[in-house]
């Protein structure tokens, strides 16, 4: 059996939770981005790993990110 979810059903239910949508195929949480580098366009997880951001998105991180940091 197969189930298959679109993405945006997980960021309706998971945006309330610290959750954000930095491309169409990543939803990452918040707490675990350690760096954001809006010149080349990526974040980079506690794990290392980095995730470009598209460019449709990149503003509403950077305010998620701000406000998240100004807390």
């Amino acid at each position: 059996m197969v189930v298959t979810i679109v993405l945006k059903n997980f960021e309706e239910k998971l945006i309330d939770k610290g959750f954000v949508r930095v491309h169409r195929s990543h939803l990452v949480n918040s707490s675990s981005i350690q760096a954001y580098n809006s010149s080349d366009m990526k974040i980079v997880l506690r794990n290392n790993e980095q995730i470009t951001i598209s460019r449709r998105r990149s503003m509403d991180i950077r305010k998620r990110l701000t406000t998240r940091r100004a807390a």
